[in-house]
C-alpha cells in the first residue's frame, strides 16, 4: 500500500499493528472460508434455474435447495463468528493501548506536562485509542479482504458474461473520481474535529476542577458561556466532518445504484439474442450486487485512512514524548564518600551553578537551598 492515500503516519501505524498479527490472521482465516461459500452462490442459482426449474426436473429441487440453504447458513455462522471476534479483539486492543498511553504519560517529565493540555491527553486515551484500535485490527485486513472479494466476484462475473462485466467495470472510474475529489476535504475536516473535541475536553476539565471557585465568585454564567462556545465550535467542525464524509459516501452510492438498470437492460438484450440464459442473467444480477459491498467497504476504509493520518499523529505524539530517567537498578552503596569535581547545573537550558566542587563524607547529610 504505497499510494499517496497512505501517509507517513499511517504507514507507521501499519507497522505498529504487527504486534497484533495473531488476531489479524484469525480474521483473515475466518473471512477466507466465508468467501469460498460466497463464490458458490451464483453457480447454485444458475443451475437451479437453467437445469432444474426450466428443465422441469422436479426431483432435483429438494437436494439443490438443501445445498443452497446449507451454504447460506454456513455464511451466516462464519460471518457471526467473524464479527464477534473482531469486536472482542478491538475491545482488547483498546484496553491495552489505553494502558500503554497512560503508562507513557506517567513517565513524561514535569516540564513537558506543564506545557501540554491534560484534556487533550484525556481525549487521546479515552476516545482516540478506541479508533486507533479499530484501525490496528480491522482497517488493513478489511482493505485486503475486500480487494480479494472484489477480485473473486469479477472473476465469476467474467465467467458468466464478459459483456455485462464490462458494463459494470465502466462505472468504477467514476468511483475513483469521486474518491479523489472529496478525500482531501474529508481529511482536513477530520483533523479539525479532533482538535475541537480536545478543546472541549480541556475546557470541561478546567471548569470542573475549579467549580468551587466559580461558585464563590458567582461566575457560573460567564464560564457556562465559555464552555458553550467550545462545544459550539466542536459541533460546527463535526457537522463539516459528517458533510464531507457523506459527500464521499453517497457519491459512490450513486454510481453503484445506476449500475442496476444498465445490467438489466443490456442483459435483457443479450438474453433475447440467445447469448445468455435467464439463469445466467439472474445469477449475474444477483451476484453483481455483491460487487457493491467490497466497493463501498473499500471506499469507507480508504476514507478511514484519511482520518487515521490525524489519529496516528496524535497517538504517536504521546508515544514519542521524552521520558524521565527511571530510578537506578542498584541502590547507592552505604558508607561511601561522594566527591564532585567541577559539576555544573542547568535549569531550562540556563546555567545556574558552574564548576562546583563538593565532598560529602559517608553518613553525612547536606542540603542545597536556592
Amino acid at each position: 500500500m504505497n499510494s499517496t492515500i497512505v501517509s507517513k503516519n499511517v504507514k507507521r501505524l501499519f507497522k505498529y499493528s504487527k504486534k497484533y498479527k495473531r488476531q489479524i490472521f484469525n480474521i483473515y482465516l475466518l473471512t477466507f472460508f466465508s468467501y469460498l461459500l460466497l463464490v458458490a452462490n451464483p453457480f447454485i442459482i444458475r443451475f437451479l434455474i437453467d437445469n432444474v426449474i426450466t428443465a422441469e426436473r422436479f426431483s432435483l429441487i429438494p437436494p439443490v435447495m438443501a445445498i443452497f440453504l446449507t451454504i447460506i447458513i454456513g455464511q451466516f455462522l462464519i460471518g457471526l463468528a467473524t464479527d464477534y471476534f473482531s469486536n472482542v479483539y478491538q475491545i482488547s486492543v483498546t484496553k491495552k493501548e489505553q494502558i500503554i498511553l497512560y503508562n507513557k504519560i506517567q513517565k513524561v517529565p514535569f516540564l513537558y506536562s506543564d506545557k501540554t493540555l491534560l484534556g487533550d491527553f484525556l481525549t487521546r486515551i479515552a476516545s482516540d485509542a478506541s479508533e486507533v484500535a479499530n484501525f490496528l485490527i480491522l482497517t488493513k485486513p478489511s482493505i485486503y479482504l475486500n480487494l480479494l472479494q472484489l477480485a473473486l466476484i469479477l472473476t465469476v462475473l467474467f465467467l458468466f458474461s464478459w459483456h455485462l462485466t464490462i458494463v459494470v467495470l465502466a462505472t468504477i472510474p467514476f468511483y475513483y473520481l469521486i474518491l479523489n475529489k472529496f478525500s482531501k476535504n474529508f481529511q482536513q475536516s477530520s483533523s479539525e474535529e479532533r482538535k475541537e473535541y480536545s478543546n472541549v475536553m480541556e475546557s470541561l476539565r478546567e471548569k470542573t476542577e475549579g467549580i468551587n471557585t466559580v461558585k464563590i465568585l458567582s461566575k457560573e454564567t460567564f464560564f457556562q458561556q465559555k464552555v458553550s462556545e467550545r462545544t459550539e465550535n466542536w459541533k460546527n467542525s463535526m457537522k463539516k466532518y459528517i458533510k464531507d464524509f457523506l459527500k464521499l459516501d453517497q457519491g459512490v452510492y450513486l454510481i453503484i445504484s445506476i449500475t442496476t438498470p444498465l445490467i438489466l437492460g443490456v442483459g435483457g438484450y443479450l438474453m433475447m439474442s440467445n447469448i445468455l440464459t435467464i439463469g445466467t442473467l439472474l445469477a449475474f444480477y444477483q451476484f453483481s450486487t455483491g460487487l457493491f459491498v467490497p466497493l463501498k467497504n473499500i471506499n469507507e476504509q480508504l476514507a478511514q485512512l484519511q482520518r487515521a493520518d490525524t489519529l496516528s499523529q496524535r497517538f504517536f505524539e504521546i508515544l514519542d514524548l521524552p521520558e524521565e530517567e527511571s530510578e537506578g537498578i542498584y541502590s547507592f552503596p552505604k558508607n561511601y564518600d561522594i566527591k564532585y569535581n567541577k559539576v555544573s547545573f542547568t535549569y531550562k537550558d540556563e546555567l545556574v551553578l558552574k564548576d562546583i566542587n563538593l565532598f560529602i563524607g559517608k553518613n553525612e547529610k547536606i542540603a542545597i537551598v536556592g
